[in-house]
């Protein structure tokens, strides 16, 4: 008899007798899950607006299993500038919960583009990263707010009619 075969009747031999003495433990229900939560999740949340300035405040949700430091970053787009706040800060762990941190940017007339709020762990190879954008300047407003129209022909998976395509244009 090799050690293998007396490996597997030594174990087939103690569920036997677990299962001749008495009722079966149990079986505990697994829980339900809502799903995956992300450990950070990052967004811009609008403010005040004027002339030439703008208010926002960065949000972040960190959940209590952060266990190193976040590296967060504010980048502008040509020309705007960061009136109030930090363009670089660090999330350390033990800081959890829902995070804020208020912004004031001056935006010159024809600006165009984006504030991107990062989030990082680990640099730019594998780790954690968000992201979050917040559109500059009439023309990025207007066509952040343009919603395609669906002019192509009509689309058809096994046999459902899926109504008419949206034609990408470049």
């Amino acid at each position: 008899m090799t050690t293998r075969t007396v490996a597997l009747a030594v174990a087939l031999a103690a569920a036997l007798t677990a299962c001749s003495h008495g009722k079966p433990e149990a079986v505990r229900p697994i829980p339900e899950r809502t799903g995956m939560v992300a450990p950070v999740t990052i967004s811009w949340v609008a403010g005040a607006t004027g002339a030439g300035s703008l208010s926002l405040i960065a949000q972040l949700q960190v959940a209590p299993t952060l266990v190193a430091p976040l590296e967060v970053t504010v980048a502008v787009p040509a020309g705007v500038t960061i009136a109030a706040g930090a363009a670089a800060f660090q999330v350390l762990p033990g800081q959890s919960g829902s995070l804020s941190y208020p912004y004031a940017f001056d935006v010159p007339a024809g600006t165009m583009g984006e504030i991107v709020l990062r989030a990082d762990i680990g640099g730019a190879g594998p780790g954690l990263h968000a992201k979050a954008s917040w559109p500059v300047g009439a023309p990025a407003l207007k066509r952040a707010a343009t919603t395609p129209e669906a002019s192509g022909p009509p689309v058809k998976i096994l046999g459902k009619d899926l109504g008419p395509a949206v034609p990408i244009k470049n």
